[in-house]
């Protein structure tokens, strides 16, 4: 696959990214707020409505973020899912 001769420093480089990794320590939770609630329109099915968060990152590196998984509590009850 690769000559003697790469083998050992190819497998250097890839001990030397995997430890990288190990010392990215703890990250917090990113904190999140609602900061408002907006109805848009409604029926007697459904209610669609615009809702404003931010999103505070305490860690001192970006995260990468590919999705996001919610619920939305209002005084207790279950408000909005997604």
């Amino acid at each position: 696959m690769f000559k003697p001769s790469l083998r050992v420093p190819l497998l250097l480089v890839l001990a030397a990214l995997l430890a990288s990794c190990t010392t990215l320590g703890d990250l917090e939770t990113p904190r999140v707020q609602v900061l408002g609630v907006q109805m848009l329109s409604t029926d007697m099915f459904a209610q669609r409505f615009k809702v404003r968060v931010q999103v505070q990152n305490p860690n001192d590196l970006a995260l990468p973020i590919e999705g996001l998984d919610y619920k939305i509590l209002m005084m207790g009850d279950s408000f909005a899912e997604g």
